[in-house]
């Protein structure tokens, strides 16, 4: 290589750092500035940095980190230092032909605020797969809602006329024994002792009151069947909650006979405006949970008050509690504690989302030993206007049952 070519490769390799796109510092031992590119000097022009104070837009530790690389205590080290509402992005290596440290810079400003809006939109996203969840939950709620009030309504007219019928040929009956006793009464001592007749007219009446008790078990079946749906009734209208409880009850009579006992501790409570047969629902759901949970044989205390402008319904169960952690979720859409075909894990949520449309809430405590009490929190005088969606409010710290 003749002389001029010498020259040649060494004003190339002086120019290399000015070449870098990144802004490219050294420093010496003691973190004197030694050099900078002319992509520094626009960096520094960019965020209004004088030249002799470039240390400025630095890391604090810059100068430990120059020494401990310099004196080969550490190998390239990376940094992320926030001057001016500017993200920079700083990289320490040594410099292979002097020793000097390299101080490479990249602002990273606009790849974080998109990082962040990424983010932001995945977040909004994950939301919006939520209230789609909870829209389809609600709308597959409400078909089976819709099928159970045309079910309730063929049953109710179905069963109406024909138990009408028995139940007047029912009461024919009664009066027609009373008639025969009356004049059995007038006959001679000798057929008013006739064991045979005596028998079968206490077997008739006994009959007739067996068919009355029926007739009046299949008619308060009908009753709270139709009181359940309230399909004759407004869709918001004032109602006494205890009725709706009452209703509730005859129709889960099944999941609680002769295994779980119910401790009515009912208070003075004011009627509300509400959706009557969606309520229902959220009781029925909160009960029939509750019975689930028991193993054996168990309590199940529904409490009613009046406080702030609010009707409190709690549901206390002696079930067998729910692990803490899992409390947090059990109001989300599709989650059950049930095994897989038991649970569709939509019945709580669907409590939620009605409790809080009706402008209310439901908190959640851990028994003290076992169970889990549901404390329905509903306005007297409700805002018709759909509420914010919230989390739902749980007492966390102990084991519940649900």
């Amino acid at each position: 290589m003749n002389e001029t070519e010498s020259n040649d490769r060494t004003r190339e390799l002086a120019d290399l750092p000015n070449i870098n796109p990144f802004p490219l510092f050294k420093c010496d031992l003691v973190g004197h500035l030694r050099f900078m590119n002319v992509a520094a000097e626009n960096l520094l022009a960019g965020l209004g940095v004088r030249r002799e104070n470039a240390s400025q837009i630095f890391p604090r530790d810059y100068r430990e980190q120059i020494r401990s690389i310099l004196s080969r205590e550490s190998g390239i080290v990376s940094r992320l230092h926030e001057y001016r509402d500017r993200d920079l992005a700083f990289i320490f290596s040594p410099d292979p032909s002097r020793p000097e440290c390299m101080i490479l810079v990249d602002d990273v400003t606009e790849h974080r605020r998109a990082d962040q809006k990424v983010r932001q939109y995945a977040a909004e996203l994950d939301k919006r797969n939520r209230e789609l969840r909870d829209t389809q939950a609600a709308l597959v709620q409400a078909e089976k809602m819709a099928s159970l009030g045309s079910l309730v309504a063929g049953v109710a007219h179905e069963i109406n006329t024909p138990i009408g019928s028995i139940n007047s040929n029912g009461d024919l009956m009664v009066r027609a024994m009373t008639k025969l006793r009356q004049r059995l009464a007038a006959l001679p001592a000798e057929v008013q002792n006739d064991t045979e007749l005596r028998r079968t007219l206490e077997v008739l009446e006994n009959m007739a009151q067996v068919n009355q008790t029926a007739c009046a078990r299949v008619v308060k079946i009908v009753r709270s069947l139709r009181n359940f749906a309230r399909l004759d009734e407004a869709e918001w209208k004032k109602v006494d909650l205890h009725e709706g409880l009452e209703s509730t009850l005859a129709l889960v009579h099944y999941e609680l006979r002769n295994r779980i006992d119910v401790i009515r501790n009912y208070g003075e409570i004011p009627e509300i405006e509400c959706s009557p047969s969606q309520l229902n629902q959220v009781f029925m759901n909160i009960l029939v949970n509750a019975a689930h949970s028991i193993e054996g044989k168990g309590t199940i205390t529904i409490s009613t008050r009046c406080g702030n402008g609010e009707v409190i319904v709690s549901f206390a169960d002696t079930g067998k509690g729910i692990d803490p952690s899992v409390l947090p979720k059990i109001f989300d859409p599709g989650f059950t504690t049930k095994g897989v075909g038991v649970g569709s894990g939509l019945g709580l949520a669907i409590c939620y989302r009605i409790v809080t449309e009706h402008g209310g809430r439901i908190e959640v405590t851990p028994g003290e030993e076992r169970g889990v009490t549901f404390s329905v929190y509903l306005p007297v005088h409700p805002s018709r206007k759909k509420p914010r969606r919230e989390n739902p409010q749980t007492k966390p710290g102990r084991v519940g049952g649900s």
